[in-house]
């Protein structure tokens, strides 16, 4: 998966509402990292790639001077290109300012499903409470791996939802002056 990963004060917001769902009893709080997932991949991205990624966002992000900012929470599903056990999930945060495009990857392969818009995952949920406002300028481009685990192992029940994620290195977006 191709990932925003917001850096500074903004992830700390992020942890912050993620503690606040799960206190309110939302199962799946800490199930996602405070990322907005972009796109699913066949395979990751190359260095090259999220370069020119990065690029594409920071220029996104330009109509509000470089800072992307937080509108309402809303749930974004998981599409029905991704492996089987995502897609009856959504991740829920709130939903922020960044157009999301097909054009945002143009000219690379490997691209599965553009998502339609950008969510901050602070929860695996359908719904939730509000979630709050966040806003950030210092961000990164990047792949994530993400894995859906068993806790009890092979064959054994479970209600829990138990997931694992890797950042591969990221690419940092250009500084906002670069692109005026």
């Amino acid at each position: 998966m191709a990932v925003l990963v917001p850096y500074g004060e903004s992830r700390a917001a992020a942890r912050a509402l993620s503690a606040s769902l799960f206190a309110r009893g939302v199962q799946g709080a800490w199930a996602f990292p405070w990322v907005l997932p972009l796109a699913l991949l066949r395979r990751p991205l190359g260095r090259e790639e999220l370069k020119i990624l990065a690029g594409r966002l920071r220029e996104a992000s330009l109509d509000g001077g470089g800072r992307i900012q937080s509108g309402e929470g809303a749930a974004l599903p998981f599409p029905e290109s991704a492996p089987a056990p995502f897609r009856a999930l959504s991740v829920y945060g709130p939903v922020m300012d960044l157009p999301l495009s097909p054009g945002l990857f143009g000219g690379m392969d490997g691209i599965l499903h553009v998502f339609s818009r950008a969510v901050l995952g602070c929860a695996i949920a359908a719904a939730a409470p509000d979630a709050g406002k966040i806003s950030f300028r210092a961000a990164a481009a990047a792949n994530m791996l993400y894995r859906r685990e068993d806790p009890a192992g092979p064959g054994k029940d479970t209600a829990g939802l138990f997931f694992t994620w890797k950042l591969g290195k990221p690419v940092w977006l250009p500084p906002v002056k670069k692109h005026r």
